[in-house]
Order: structure tokens, then sequence, then C-alpha cells
């Protein structure tokens, strides 16, 4: 007869951390966390260690957090970000418990690999989290793109943009810097073109448009949102791109921390 695992066996493999950041729960949930306690869990509970210097800056996790956890992250992709970001919750959960951990959780529970690189990239982790309002930010972007716009035409000696200026401005956008995480996906940009001689110009031809695609997830989540802004420099022209809203900063800079490795 093989004997029933015991909520002490189910600790082994989780570490010194696991201890201390479960505490009782097990003995209260038992049964219910040891189903979940497979290789997923032992591999976010390792790296929670290694995130981990002081041991007495863990407390217990509230038993009904720590169910939530257990269920959630054993299902997780076997990604290093996405590790990462599990046990960076589970350490800031056990320092600072609040109801904005079970939020974060929320969405963590709904996150690819891939989305959670997507937001990586976007959000620098250098970055400072100085928030002004949206439309503050979205005047920073605008007014940069004005400049960049000038600057090329000017650069060129024309009035007009005209298919090579058009390219360099579409180029040019991926380089202008905001002071909250943004990315600009695209513009378009009417240009016209040199009529062969004895024809007429036809309609103006446009830039390259925007594709949000790979951030429709996060927009779902509402960690990012779309930007839409337009200027008349030589033309109408037209941007669009995201831009992180402050919950997708707030969680990212929650789960992801310091460390990257």
């Amino acid at each position: 007869m093989v004997e029933p695992i015991t909520t002490g066996a189910a600790l082994v493999g989780l570490g010194w951390a696991g201890k201390k950041i479960l505490g009782p729960s097990f003995d209260e949930l038992g049964d219910q966390l040891k189903i979940f306690t497979g290789e997923r869990i032992r591999k976010i509970f390792a790296r929670a260690e290694q995130l981990t210097h002081e041991q007495a800056d863990l407390r217990q996790i509230p038993p009904a957090f720590a169910l939530k956890f257990f269920q959630a992250a054993s299902l997780s992709e076997d990604d290093d970000l996405i590790t990462l970001l599990w046990a960076n919750l589970l350490v800031n959960a056990s320092k600072e418990f609040s109801q904005r951990k079970v939020l974060y959780l929320d969405i963590l529970d709904k996150l690819s690999a891939e989305d959670a690189q997507i937001l990586s990239e976007l959000i620098p982790i250098e970055f400072g989290g100085e928030h002004h309002s949206v439309r503050w930010e979205l005047e920073h972007i605008r007014t940069s793109c004005v400049w960049k716009a000038e600057e090329i035409l000017r650069n060129s000696q024309q009035t007009h943009f005209d298919g090579d200026t058009a390219n360099q401005f579409s180029d040019a956008l991926f380089s202008i810097s905001a002071s909250w995480p943004a990315r600009i996906l695209g513009s378009i940009v009417p240009y016209k073109l040199e009529p062969e001689p004895g024809t007429k110009i036809g309609s103006p031809s446009m830039g390259l448009a925007a594709s949000n695609a790979p951030y429709d997830p996060l927009i779902r989540q509402r960690l990012v949102q779309t930007f839409e802004l337009d200027f008349f420099v030589g033309s109408q022209i037209e941007i669009e791109g995201v831009m992180a809203t402050a919950l997708g900063v707030e969680f990212i800079q929650n789960c992801r921390g310091s460390e990257t490795e």
C-alpha cells in the first residue's frame, strides 16, 4: 500500500523560502496545496529563494492567496521571465501583502511568455516611473515627431515630403524617445511623386500603417493602451503607437524587480 504524501513531504523541494512563506498555510490547506506542488512550483520557489537575501524579511502569506498562487503558478509557462515574475510576486507578497498583489496575480495568470517579453521590453528596467498625465505624455511625443519631421525637410531643403524623405521620417520615428514608456508602431505620411514627363501627378502615396496585434492581450488587460496623433508638417501626418499604462508600469516593476537574470 502506498502511503499518502504528507504535508511535510510536499514541502520538500520548496527550500527554506517555502517553509518561511507558507508556514502553517500548508497545515490549513495541505491537501489542496499538495496537488499543485509540481516542478513548476518548485522552480518558482527556488527562484524566489535566489531573490531573497534576508530570511527575516519574509512573512507567511495568507492561506487564500497561497492557494490561488499555487493553482495559477502551477499552470504557468516554463519560461525564465515568467518564472521570475511569479517568484518576485511571491517574495513581495510575503514581505508586504496587500490586495494589489491579488490583482498582480490575476494579471500574471493571463500573461503568456510572449506577452511578458513584450511588456518587459516596452518598459525598460531602468525606467524610474515618473508619470505625468496621458495628455502631457502624448504632447511630448507629438512635439518630438514634429521636430523630427521639420529637421528631415530642412536637411533635404524641401517643403513637402517625397518618397525618400517620407521613408527617412518613418525610419526616424523608431528612435524618438518618450518620457513615458511608449513605442511608435507606424505612420501615414502623404507625399507627392515626381511625375514622368508628360504625365500627371497621381494621388499622394502613403507610408506604413501601424500593426498593434502583438499588443492586443496587454491592451485587454489594461497594461498597454494605443494612441493616435496627427499634425501638419508639409502635409497631414498620422502617427500610431502604444504606451504603457500606469497599471502596466506598476505591475512589471513589482513583479520583475531589479533582476533580469
